[in-house]
């Protein structure tokens, strides 16, 4: 279930949607996504009349966006920053997308953009953006609407023809019924609302679900909102606050009451597998071992293909799966061994943890946490997974004193180095993940990067309190401290 609001005003129906949805897009107010249950996708947008681009705009926007938002921080909270512009305006504007997005991420905010409108985009604006890093934003933002024939690659799954492993993930700010095309010269078909489109209430939710089924299969997609609920007069015909919107509350939260239960890491959802234990399926512990290394993996596919994999009874599982997008799912406790490590087949004993396992006739599943990876091997994390998988990393190493050295933390390779040669492969990102365990000198650039921070946190609090002129002092500090760093870097 990914599908979710897009709140315009703060109705009943609105307010009851967004506390169950997996997913919640508001419009000028943080309530609807204050409301939203603790794993729930949340966006934001602040509507800006006429939508200026130039870059001597940028500060003036990133401002009014911190203010609107009031402080207001979650972990899944992402910013759209403007709305179906065309294809000319976004390439025009990149250099004002590209210092907004900075403003906001030194704040502490993940950033959408460009928000292309249904169909409104082609190979050739994927690939320069592409070229531009995404102009450093956390994910894709764009429409997906569709008309009364259906779901096609030309409107709804568009994104289908032109997103790559590499990408950031998408989240369709935006999607329903509306007036759009079916191919590249096609007329516009339908009318503007499912309530002028001769479609019945029973007819649309069918429509809904078979669209929420679609983005279910493509893990790259991290929500959709169906527009619009809380509808004000212009937007009337779109309106849902009348439809039995219920069924698409999701299943609920993925992490039940477990903490103080389920050994982990926090932020992980929960999502058990019965693969666990030794010597028999089910035996909690690890026979009295302690967990002495972290064995990282690749799992050669994406999250429905693991999860199913893992629940798979007699199958195989590892304690976490650490996602393109950088969610992260745990599903076996930490205190029990999962069903990672496989045959030991040609091992590394110059480790000499994997060496005394080995002598001592120890699986190795008893003494290690292992992490899967999504993707393939040979292909590079995106920079949401890395930064996921450091934060689990550090995280597990903190809990149980584990010093930071290849020793402790290697790949599935080290313990089969012939069947799992390249598990997790030659792409996996081993010196950035050990230089970010590792404390670091303190120098020019950490200067300016604590005085970033520093200000960042700063300019938050003043658009909190709604002081706009201290909130533009900090962020012309922080600004200063930016250059400090290009300089210090070399850039």
């Amino acid at each position: 279930m990914k599908l979710g609001p897009h709140v315009i005003r703060q109705s009943g129906a609105a307010m009851a949607w967004s506390r169950v949805a997996p997913t919640v897009k508001a419009l000028d107010s943080t309530e609807p996504l204050s409301i939203a249950r603790p794993d729930a996708v949340r966006v934001f947008r602040r509507y800006f009349r006429g939508q200026p681009t130039t870059t001597a705009d940028a500060q003036r926007v990133a401002a009014e966006i911190i203010v609107a938002l009031g402080g207001y921080y979650h972990h899944k909270l992402y910013v759209e920053i403007y709305n179906e512009l065309g294809r000319d305006e976004i390439r025009a504007s990149l250099d004002f997308f590209r210092t907004v997005t900075h403003i906001l991420q030194i704040v502490g905010y993940k950033v959408a953009l460009p928000c292309w409108a249904t169909g409104n985009f082609e190979a050739e604006d994927w690939d320069l953006l592409r070229s531009l890093n995404w102009l450093g934003a956390d994910c894709i933002a764009l429409h997906a609407y569709w008309n009364r024939n259906g779901l096609t690659e030309w409107n709804a799954l568009r994104y289908r023809k032109y997103w790559r492993l590499n990408d950031p993930p998408i989240l369709i700010t935006e999607c329903g019924r509306d007036r759009v095309r079916d191919g590249d010269f096609g007329s516009y078909i339908g009318a503007e609302g499912w309530k002028l489109d001769g479609v019945s209430r029973e007819a649309y939710l069918a429509e809904a679900r078979a669209f929420d089924c679609e983005i279910s299969k493509d893990s790259y997609v991290i929500g959709a909102h169906w527009f619009t609920i809380g509808e004000d007069d212009r937007w009337r015909f779109y309106g849902l606050d009348d439809m039995a919107v219920g069924e698409f509350a999701g299943p609920g939260p993925v992490i039940p009451a477990r903490r103080g239960i389920v050994t982990g890491y926090p932020d992980a959802a929960w999502r058990p597998s019965a693969n666990y234990g030794y010597p028999i399926t089910g035996a909690r512990g690890r026979l009295g071992h302690e967990i002495v290394f972290l064995v990282d993996h690749i799992a050669q596919g994406y999250e429905s293909g693991v999860s199913s994999w893992f629940a798979t009874s007699g199958g195989v599982s590892a304690h976490y799966l650490v996602c393109r997008d950088g969610r992260i799912i745990q599903y076996v406790d930490e205190k029990d061994a999962a069903y990672g490590c496989g045959i030991t087949n040609r091992p590394d004993l110059a480790n000499p943890f994997i060496a005394d396992a080995m002598r001592n006739a120890v699986n190795m599943n008893l003494l290690g946490i292992n992490i899967e990876h999504e993707g393939y091997s040979g292909v590079s994390m995106p920079e949401a997974q890395f930064q996921a998988t450091l934060r689990l990393h550090a995280d597990i190493c903190k809990r149980y004193s584990l010093p930071i050295n290849k020793d402790r933390i290697f790949g599935h390779n080290k313990l089969d180095s012939v069947s799992r040669a390249n598990d997790p492969g030659t792409a996996f990102p081993w010196d950035r993940l050990f230089a970010g365990l590792l404390p670091q000198p303190v120098n020019a650039v950490d200067d300016a990067l604590n005085g970033i921070a520093h200000f960042g946190t700063q300019a938050r609090a003043a658009g909190k309190s709604g002081d706009i002129a201290a909130m533009n002092r900090h962020l012309d500090s922080l600004w200063v401290e930016v250059v400090q760093l290009k300089q210090s870097i070399g850039k």
